[in-house]
């Protein structure tokens, strides 16, 4: 009997669809929508990155966006500038990961970068500096 109860459950939990919740993956955020109003310069990059990778995948776009989004506050949030070894970890990882090039002039926040690539590269570095 708890064989059966055991197979019933792992059928229902593995063969049931997972649906998203009402508005998930096809609402822009609380976060991206404050951003697009407020920082519309470090919005459109956002932008023009998701549709590039997603082209007509709306769904994927809007994802992408959101994910992006709040990559780039958290980084924004956490990154210490006076902390010399944070910042030398994210100015490399910023390099790495950005899409077009830049002077010295430029607001780094304006252009298109990764910014889910450069969040995870600063994480694992910054976790593996700290090991030694």
């Amino acid at each position: 009997m708890k064989k059966l109860v055991f197979y019933f459950v792992l059928f229902f939990v593995l063969g049931t669809p997972v649906l998203p919740t009402h508005g998930q993956g096809t609402d822009l955020s609380n976060l991206s929508q404050m951003l697009k109003t407020e920082r519309p310069g470090y919005y459109e990059p956002i932008r023009n990155f998701a549709i590039k990778k997603w082209e007509d995948d709306h769904r994927m776009v809007l994802f992408e966006i959101n994910k992006q989004v709040k990559d780039l506050i958290f980084l924004i949030k956490e990154v210490d500038p006076d902390n010399l070894a944070q910042m030398e970890i994210f100015n490399k990882s910023y390099h790495k990961w950005r899409k077009e090039p830049f002077t010295k002039e430029t607001d780094p926040y304006t252009i298109e970068v990764d910014w889910s690539m450069v969040r995870f590269e600063f994480d694992t570095q910054l976790k593996a500096y700290k090991q030694y």
